[in-house]
């Protein structure tokens, strides 16, 4: 019974970790849809994400039925996937997408805030500079008109 009890709990993890690929993937899917990125790269950030998540299997394998792959993992896994898209993808991506928009206005506010908060700042600065080269400009002047007065009484 406890051999039954460990393929039946390793399915079922199969079974969650196949939904969480899905969840994972449709993150990568809606944030790499928002940007448009050339191809090379987009292979690469590809490459990278199916070994990311291949490495998390196997630290799931390794946990759950220490690393044994068999068949009943594999048909967990594609039923998991197929769980998470049949009923749960749509919900997500579009949570993704709200997400990211929020966190772009949120980002958008913050910036403007920011470049107000620096306009405000900027304005006693640049006053605070214009007098100082006003009062250059003066000693300039003076300096000028000194030099002029002492040739005059050489």
């Amino acid at each position: 019974m406890g051999f039954l009890y460990e393929q039946l709990f390793t399915f079922s993890v199969s079974i969650v970790y196949g939904i969480f690929v899905g969840v994972i993937f449709d993150f990568y899917r809606t944030l790499r849809g928002k940007k448009k990125i050339n191809r090379i790269l987009s292979d690469v950030l590809d490459l990278l994400i199916w070994l990311v998540i291949t490495v998390i299997f196997i630290f799931v394998l390794l946990s759950s039925n220490w690393g044994e792959v068999r068949a009943y993992v594999f048909m967990g896994l594609v039923m998991g996937v197929l769980i998470y898209y049949s009923f749960f993808s749509s919900f997500i991506t579009e949570g993704y997408r709200n997400l990211f928009s929020l966190i772009k206005k949120l980002f958008n506010l913050i910036l403007k805030y920011i470049i107000v908060a620096l306009g405000f700042f900027s304005v006693p600065v640049l006053f605070f500079l214009k007098m100082i080269k006003k009062l250059c400009d003066l000693l300039l002047k003076l300096a000028n008109r000194l030099k002029k007065l002492i040739k005059r009484n050489n």
